[in-house]
Parts: structure tokens; C-alpha cells; sequence
């Protein structure tokens, strides 16, 4: 399926996009926190664009949709423990409006992720620029 998913990622058009990184959160929510994150601001809707083009061509390939609001986002760390849970949810809660910085995106990129027992490793599979 990764070279039709490649196809599809191509069909998706995009320019770089000027990102505004902003605000750490939590999944699923700061009473559960599994994964933390760095949230964006200006250029947002362009992602959510992006992934609504990218989603609705993965759909033709008989892959099922997400079932939830995509939030953009760069996932920063994973927890495994609920170890000083509320020291975590109250520094998450003060950086909700850090600003963090810009990046350009120039690329779309298809990644695996395989778990091991120090964590998961990411590879890039294929990439649109």
C-alpha cells in the first residue's frame, strides 16, 4: 500500500507553508495524559487543508477515516506513567499559550512507526516535497 499512498500523497497539491509553532497540550486530555505537543497558529487552516485532501484520497484506498477532529500538531513526548500526573497537567496547562517559533513545511511525508521497548522509531517512507 505504500506506493499507492505515495500516489496519493502526490496528488495533494501544497506550496511550503510558513508554520507559527504555538501552545503545548496534551492527548487525550490533562486527567490522561499519553502524549504532549506543540500546537500551531499561522498556517493552521493550510494543514488542515492539507490533510483533508491527503484523508479523502486514502479513503478511495479503503482505509477508514480518523473518526476525530484532526488537531495540527508535533508530538513531543510520550508518557508511560502517571508518575506526578498533576505536577505534568499544571506545567502543561501554564505553557498553553507559549510561543514557540516558526518553521517552513516543505514536504509531505509518509512515516512508520515501529515500537520497540526504548520507545518508537520513525522512519520516513516516502516524501513529497
Amino acid at each position: 500500500m505504500v506506493d499507492k499512498i505515495y500516489e496519493s500523497m502526490k496528488s495533494v497539491e501544497f506550496t511550503p507553508i510558513e508554520l507559527e509553532l504555538y501552545g503545548v497540550g496534551c492527548f487525550p486530555s490533562l486527567s490522561r495524559i499519553n502524549n504532549i505537543w506543540i500546537g500551531a497558529r499561522k498556517g493552521r487552516e493550510e494543514i488542515v487543508r492539507i490533510y483533508n485532501d491527503l484523508e479523502t484520497q486514502i479513503r478511495k484506498l479503503k482505509f477508514k477515516p480518523e473518526g476525530r477532529e484532526y488537531t495540527p500538531h508535533a508530538t513531543i513526548a510520550r508518557v508511560k506513567s502517571a508518575h506526578n500526573k498533576d505536577k505534568l497537567a499544571k506545567l502543561i496547562s501554564n505553557l498553553s499559550s507559549l510561543e514557540i517559533g516558526t518553521m517552513t513545511v516543505n514536504s509531505i511525508r509518509l512515516k512508520e512507526s515501529k515500537l520497540t521497548p526504548k520507545g518508537p522509531k520513525y522512519s520516513t517512507l516516502r516524501s513529497v516535497p
